[in-house]
């Protein structure tokens, strides 16, 4: 149900494990975020000079090195890039601040880069950070908070909403076993950084945390183990015309029509009992509650 962040490079891919409810079969669906254009050993600012960091002038880097921790965990490195006048900061100035870093300048180093924007004008700069080590040596995002949200290292990272099984893979989860550690988990309360990152991803800006599929819709009717039912019973309790649908699944999906005759009141066996392929109205699924 969260909108999630790939900060880097490489695709995400995550696996929502479900078994099968008629075959009883374990079945995996594939739920993907996009990749960042920008990769550990070059990051590039996508915003341009000036940034006004009169109220947010630190940057938080957060890097991971191989010989050291096996890219479990990272260091997270803050330095105030604010220039001589905040409010009107350049990017040679953004570059001097990291570069007099001594932790930043042990794993990268920063300079200005010449930027043309796509109407033509004139080129202005921007801040290209790139790393000291090797990409299998060095893994590096920014955290969206403060200067982040003005210079735009991650603008074009990868965002997509995903069931909550997911956070299991978020960056924070990274010493867990079973985590890919590669995701930034979105908070839609968060009216300042994350709801803006996704209204522009979504271009909604009328875009609210209510607005949030449930995890079921995310399934899409392909999640076998998760059912829905609609029941007519006779007057006994005995079911006489079952619709059953994989969670997610909308008007015009498949589904299936169980129909069963009952002699006496007290039978707990059917007749009859026939399974037969139905497809969805909007009737069906309009009563499916808000869990």
């Amino acid at each position: 149900m969260p909108f999630y962040m790939n900060p880097f490079n490489q695709e995400y891919k995550g696996l929502y494990p479900q078994v099968d409810h008629h075959a009883f079969a374990k079945s995996l669906i594939t739920y993907t975020v996009p990749n960042n254009k920008n990769n550990s050993t070059a990051m590039i600012a996508w915003n341009t000079e000036p940034y006004d960091f009169s109220s947010l002038p630190n940057l938080t880097i957060n890097y991971a090195v191989n010989s050291v921790n096996d890219f479990k965990g990272f260091s997270a490195l803050v330095v105030n890039v604010a220039g001589a006048t905040a409010a009107a900061t350049t990017a040679r100035e953004v570059a001097t601040a990291l570069n007099a870093n001594v932790t930043f300048d042990t794993w990268f180093t920063a300079r200005a880069q010449n930027v043309t924007e796509n109407n033509g004008s004139q080129p202005t700069q921007s801040v290209l950070i790139q790393a000291k080590k090797q990409q299998t040596q060095i893994k590096a995002y920014m955290s969206i908070t403060g200067a982040e949200s003005l210079l735009g290292f991650n603008k074009n990272a990868g965002i997509a909403e995903l069931p909550t099984y997911f956070t299991k893979d978020i960056i924070t989860n990274s010493h867990n076993a079973n985590s890919a550690g590669q995701l930034i988990e979105l908070d839609g309360t968060d009216t300042a950084i994350d709801r803006v990152i996704i209204r522009d991803f979504l271009d909604n800006q009328t875009w609210t945390n209510s607005d949030l599929l449930e995890d079921w819709q995310m399934l899409e009717g392909r999640g076998g183990r998760f059912i829905f039912q609609i029941n007519t019973s006779n007057a006994s309790g005995q079911p006489l015309d079952t619709i059953t649908w994989s969670a997610g699944a909308v008007a015009g999906d498949m589904a299936v029509r169980t129909i069963q005759t009952w002699t006496d009141a007290l039978d707990t066996v059917p007749d009859t009992k026939y399974e037969v392929p139905h497809v969805l109205t909007t009737a069906d699924v309009a009563n499916v509650p808000t869990l």
